[in-house]
């Protein structure tokens, strides 16, 4: 009989220092997510007016941009964000590959090749991004390139058409938080007038 209550109170210690141990780990993944990175995404319109723009190979003109910019409202560094674009027509069928956006830090006269202009970035917590999504170049005359020209600014841009209706979907990705998906509509005259408030929107899901 005093083996067996030996027994059980060995059974219990390591039940009780088992739960204990379980308890703690349960405790620190709710930490965690509690504290866990936010992401949210807004439209940002404020970049829709003419920029000069020197490339590297020297060809300067005006361009004009759609942004978004991506929050964090969590409480810790949301890491290796990523963005990705995928063109869709109005009906939401996919007409390209999904390609790398560009993050508005990674200034092409600091970070000279692709790898380093598309690289993922580090959110702060309580701070924000700003990540280009859409563009129209105008080049001078004599440029000999398609003036003026909206294209998705990734890695693999996609040219946009004027007159016609599209969707572009928008997914951030990282490391340490749930991706976060916004879905513009655009539409453009054709025109480097009409390029302007007019043209986007974001979807309603």
């Amino acid at each position: 009989m005093a083996q067996e209550d030996s027994g059980i109170q060995l059974l219990l210690g390591i039940l009780s220092a088992t739960g204990g141990a379980l308890g703690a780990i349960a405790l620190r993944e709710l930490i965690q997510w509690v504290r866990r990175p936010k992401l949210q995404l807004t439209l940002d319109l404020s970049a829709m007016k003419p920029w000069n723009v020197s490339e590297i190979e020297l060809i300067r003109h005006e361009a004009k941009y759609v942004r978004l910019t991506v929050h964090n409202n969590g409480k810790t560094v949301a890491r290796h964000c990523e963005a990705k674009i995928e063109p869709m027509d109005d009906k939401g069928n996919s007409l390209f590959d999904p390609s790398i956006l560009h993050w508005v830090r990674k200034y092409p006269a600091v970070y000279r090749s692709p790898s380093e202009q598309f690289a993922p970035i580090s959110v702060n917590r309580n701070d924000h991004e700003f990540l280009d999504a859409i563009v129209i170049d105008y080049y001078p005359e004599g440029a000999n390139v398609p003036n003026p020209s909206v294209s998705t600014v990734s890695h693999r841009p996609f040219r946009l058409q004027a007159n016609s209706s599209y969707r572009l979907k928008i997914t951030v990705f990282s490391e340490n938080a749930n991706p976060q998906t916004l879905t513009l509509r655009f539409s453009w005259d054709g025109t480097w007038e009409g390029f302007d408030k007019k043209c986007v929107s974001s979807v309603e899901v």
